[in-house]
Formats: C-alpha cells, structure tokens, sequence
C-alpha cells in the first residue's frame, strides 16, 4: 500500500496533468500504472479518486477510469453469464446481431489470430502493445483499446478470443474491466 500511494500522489501531482491522452503515448507516465496497485489490492478505486479529487485539474481522467471501471464491476455481476457471451449485453441488439465474427475452423483466421496475439501483424503500434503484453504482463489502456479494435473491428476475430488472451497474460487482470472493455471495444 505503502509503494501505491506514493506512485499515486507521484503521478497524480507529477504527471496526470501532461500525460497527452488524445495519444497512444505510453512512455514518460503517459500512463498511471496504477492497475497493478488495483489488482493486488494495494490501493482502491475510492483512494484513487479521492487523491485525483485532491489534486483537482488534469486528474479529471483518472477518476473517468476508474468510473468505467466500478460500471464494468456493478455491469457484470447484473448481467452473469451475458456478459461473456458472443453478443454480451448489447446496447445496439440490431448490430451486435448482425456482426459476422470469422470462425476458428479456417486456416486464415487462425494465422491472422496467430499474428495479432503474438505482435507480427505489422502494425507498430499493435505489434509493440503485443509483445509488451507477453513479455511484462502489462500494456497500458490506451494500447489495449487499439488491440481489441483491430481484433475485432478489423480481423472480425470473436471478441471473447482477446478477451481471453488478455485475462491469460495481464499481471493486473480484472475480469470485469478487461471483459467489459473488451465488450464495449468491440461495438457489443
């Protein structure tokens, strides 16, 4: 808790305020690593925004997180098993409806799976998130929405396979964020 807190006033104070989020900038604090703090317990979303309130101006996205966080928590325990499956909760049932998601059982789905988990898909950004993600556990936010919007909006690939992928690999796995991002990340 101790090691948390001190990244928290850290960031918050030092870094929240310049981190340019319009971005997919990760490097010098552009991100607030603060989920592995939350998933180990170390810190709780109510001492996050209660610093990020404290601080005031340029911490105002922190707090957005950790709102998108407690409604993936809050989402998921009402939904149950919806939640998981192929059409999720769907705000828009017509279009979650109407998305054809490539199937496992061709060979070019599974190549292009292959490249967009193992970061060879010859995209930079993705490819560095990917590989990131393999060898650390960790990417940041920001780079995971790029992930899940290639995987699913671009390759077609059932949302629930990076969804999976993600909660295999990630050091600060919450299955309610990563599978609601996920969820909302893939139009669902």
């Amino acid at each position: 808790e101790t090691a948390g807190m001190a990244h928290l006033v850290d960031f918050c104070r030092n870094h929240a305020k310049s981190a340019q989020r319009n971005l997919a900038c990760v490097d010098n604090h552009g991100s607030s690593r603060l989920s592995h703090f939350l998933a180990f317990g170390c810190l709780s979303p109510r001492r996050i925004v209660e610093k990020a309130n404290k601080q005031g101006e340029g911490c105002e996205w922190i707090i957005s997180h950790m709102t998108m966080r407690d409604f993936f928590l809050f989402t998921s325990l009402a939904s149950g098993k919806r939640f998981y499956s192929l059409n999720g909760i769907p705000v828009n049932k017509k279009a979650a409806e109407s998305t054809v998601w490539r199937r496992f059982d061709d060979s070019d789905t599974v190549e292009k799976w292959e490249q967009w988990a193992t970061g060879n898909t010859g995209l930079p950004l993705l490819d560095a998130a990917m590989r990131e993600l393999i060898s650390t556990g960790y990417c940041s936010n920001r780079v995971r929405q790029n992930a899940a919007s290639v995987l699913t909006k671009d390759l077609q690939i059932d949302w629930r396979a990076g969804a999976e992928w993600f909660q295999f690999l990630l050091c600060d796995h919450c299955t309610a964020a990563n599978w609601g991002n996920w969820l909302y990340f893939s139009g669902k």
